[in-house]
């Protein structure tokens, strides 16, 4: 005879499990920005699809200088942590400062618009003491 309290202890607890463990390609997405105007600039972010902004990973490349909150992938990049940001239908705002979260250094600005299967995205990137640049991005 099966013990159906056991059973569904079993079952619950293999459920409350498995949202632990969400998949990959469905919990995180990418935001993927160039020069607008063929100016020598590139941002990459790795973000959690959640309520709120998530930025798990960003690399922002600018004029031979490399920013990252992963600094331990490149010993030469500047590191930067992400700060503040929200996503929403119509914008995507990210703050990221620097390690000592002193003073903010990247400031990322991107409008979105999309009808159906179409969409843009286009904004700002300014990096302190460096400049700022027109990019078009792509989330994905």
């Amino acid at each position: 005879m099966v013990d159906l309290g056991a059973l569904c202890m079993r079952l619950l607890a293999l459920a409350g499990a498995l949202t632990l463990f969400p998949a990959a390609a469905g919990a995180t997405g990418t935001v993927e920005c160039r020069g607008a105007d063929g100016a020598d600039i590139s941002v990459f972010m790795l973000v959690g699809r959640l309520p709120v902004l998530s930025v798990l990973l960003a690399r922002v490349e600018a004029q031979g200088s490399v920013y990252t909150t992963d600094a331990g992938s490149d010993s030469d990049a500047v590191p930067m942590v992400f700060g503040q940001g929200l996503v929403d239908d119509d914008r995507l705002v990210a703050d990221f400062t620097d390690a000592n979260i002193n003073e903010i250094t990247v400031r990322l600005r991107v409008e979105r618009a999309f009808e159906g299967k179409s969409g843009a995205e286009a904004g700002i990137v300014h990096i302190a003491g460096q400049g700022a640049y027109a990019i078009v991005c792509q989330s994905g």
